[in-house]
């Protein structure tokens, strides 16, 4: 699985960035891929400045983002606010 992040740098370029070619051990199951995301968003310490989440169109998806929310140590913030998934 890979997690790549798209930003504007200080100098106002659009930049896009491989943060993670990850290996997801067993079934893409909305708890490994929730843990596979974590592991990036707490390697590269960046909870409180995400923008969105991209995704195809799985149907585990949606369970992965809740579970994601779901963890106990993941308090995300989109945009300063706290963020509230819907599907």
């Amino acid at each position: 699985m890979g997690v790549v992040a798209h930003y504007v740098n200080a100098e106002d370029t659009l930049q896009s960035t491989v943060l993670g070619l990850l290996e997801v051990d067993g079934t893409y199951t909305r708890k490994s891929i929730a843990n596979a995301i974590y592991s990036v968003i707490n390697d590269f310490e960046f909870q409180t400045n995400l923008g969105y989440f991209t995704m195809d169109n799985a149907s585990n998806n949606d369970v992965m983002m809740r579970e994601l929310l779901a963890s106990k140590s993941m308090h995300l913030l989109f945009f300063g606010l706290p963020f509230i998934f819907t599907s």
